[in-house]
């Protein structure tokens, strides 16, 4: 083999070495700019990275990037690098009209491809007046990859220059366009082989960019959701809260307490405790099926047919027959309430109660120390036409006579080992408790539930009513 062919080899070689070399150093830089982008939080962060970072692995001296300004229908220079002070003094006023854009500078912005222009007049360029460069990349950055094909076909379709650029403005206007701005890079004196390469490592750093900058955009929205939906809840927590009594009635023969725990910041409970005539006091308390918005709203439209209907000449029994009618004919299927309605008539000492579907209330004798459960057979409202319940009467000993009322989210709290609180706790707890005034028997009450669930999660809201007769 002759010397020359020997050298021609060691050449062809020492060319590979320096490009595989090249080629290490630049996956080296890309594998650090990924990890880099995953660590900002705002697309200015991304913008600043990205530059930078394509400054140090491509061999284009001057970059630029033009930011898409939606409202004055143009590009604005954002930010650069590789530019003399003259030159960036210069370029920072600079801002030019997307009609200012031949038709390959918009298909690009538009559709979010790649472009090269070479050997371009400045009087027939936008970006060669600008730059006084007549070969330049321009490369789209993007804010949602999923769009590109999409919008690129639907400019296609387009049956003349002029739709395509009205259907432009329209994209624009509505914030559809997926592209937020584009990337300049001059070409001018670069070669062939390495702007190449420079072209691939730019198509890289460019879409991952891309796919950070729409995980961005995406988590802030759905924080501007969140943000918002939490307002919402607690303007409507709020709401709830003043549908419930801010205070209770007390007077000699009738001292009453109520604590209520939502499991959401919006919950489906509902309590209501008034005097409908002199020495005569309705106390209701109910459970709508669900959580959260609806089920407050259902909530919120049982309290205001409650005192629409309630009246000391209808027994209990025949106003939550009135309640259910509307029920039945408003609130979607699925949704249900169950409740229970006492009627206490302080001067005579007596009860009377019917009940739709709640569980258990306790009558506790509070000198013997025993337990009566007042219950009555009845569907729940707002499920079926006919309820099926009746009005029952009892009579209770002055002084010695607590009545307790509760919806299951107490019963049915859970502990870690998935076992409820369940009704005998709550009678016994409802006796421990007996010679405690209402509001604290309830705190002590309350107290019991929380130390038998532990860390636990309430599942269902918590409503608590006690009074001493």
């Amino acid at each position: 083999m002759e010397h020359g062919e020997y050298q021609a080899i060691i050449d062809e070689l020492q060319h590979e070495n320096a490009r595989l070399q090249q080629d290490l150093m630049a996956s080296t830089i890309i594998t650090r700019f990924t990890e880099l982008l995953y660590g900002v939080t705002t697309i200015d962060e991304v913008l600043g990275i990205l530059l930078y970072s394509i400054s140090d692995v491509v061999s284009l001296d001057k970059i630029a990037y033009f930011a898409l300004d939606a409202q004055r229908y143009g590009l604005r220079l954002d930010r650069s690098m590789g530019f003399s002070p003259q030159e960036e003094h210069a370029l920072s006023r600079v801002f030019f009209s997307i009609e200012e854009c031949d038709s390959d500078l918009r298909k690009s912005l538009f559709e979010g491809t790649p472009l090269h222009v070479e050997q371009v007049q400045e009087e027939d360029n936008v970006l060669a007046r600008v730059f006084h460069a007549n070969s330049f990349l321009v490369f789209p950055l993007l804010r949602d990859l999923s769009q590109k094909d999409q919008l690129k076909a639907r400019l296609t379709a387009c049956s003349s220059q002029m739709e395509r650029e009205r259907c432009e403005r329209r994209l624009l206007q509505r914030g559809t366009v997926p592209t937020l701005g584009f990337f300049w890079l001059d070409t001018s004196g670069a070669e062939g082989e390495h702007l190449d390469q420079d072209i691939a490592n730019l198509s890289v750093y460019v879409q991952t960019a891309s796919i950070i900058i729409d995980n961005i955009l995406m988590i802030n929205q759905l924080r501007d959701i969140n943000r918002r939906n939490k307002e919402e809840q607690e303007q409507a927590r709020r709401v709830q809260q003043a549908l419930l009594p801010s205070n209770v009635p007390c007077e000699e023969g009738f001292q009453a307490a109520a604590r209520y725990i939502p499991q959401e910041e919006i919950g489906g409970d509902y309590y209501d405790i008034f005097e409908v005539a002199p020495g005569v006091y309705d106390v209701i308390i109910a459970d709508v099926s669900g959580h959260g918005t609806s089920s407050a709203l259902v909530m919120g439209m049982v309290k205001v047919l409650l005192r629409q209907y309630a009246d000391p000449n209808l027994g209990p029994a025949e106003v939550f027959r009135r309640i259910n009618n509307v029920l039945v004919s408003h609130v979607p299927s699925g949704k249900f309430v169950t409740a229970f309605y006492g009627r206490i008539y302080v001067h005579t000492r007596e009860i009377v109660f019917t009940s739709a579907g709640h569980c258990p209330v306790y009558l506790l004798d509070t000198r013997r120390n025993t337990v009566s459960e007042l219950s009555s057979c009845g569907t729940f409202l707002g499920m079926f036409p006919d309820l099926g319940i009746r009005d029952v009467s009892l009579s209770y000993a002055y002084g010695e006579s607590r009545l307790f009322l509760y919806t299951d989210g107490m019963s049915e709290a859970f502990n870690r080992e998935k076992i409820p609180f369940g009704i005998e706790r709550i009678v016994s707890t409802l006796k421990k408790y007996r010679h405690e005034a209402p509001g604290d028997s309830l705190e002590h009450m309350l107290k019991e539930m929380e130390l038998f669930v532990g860390a636990v999660p309430l599942t269902d809201d918590v409503t608590l009513c006690m009074i001493d007769l």
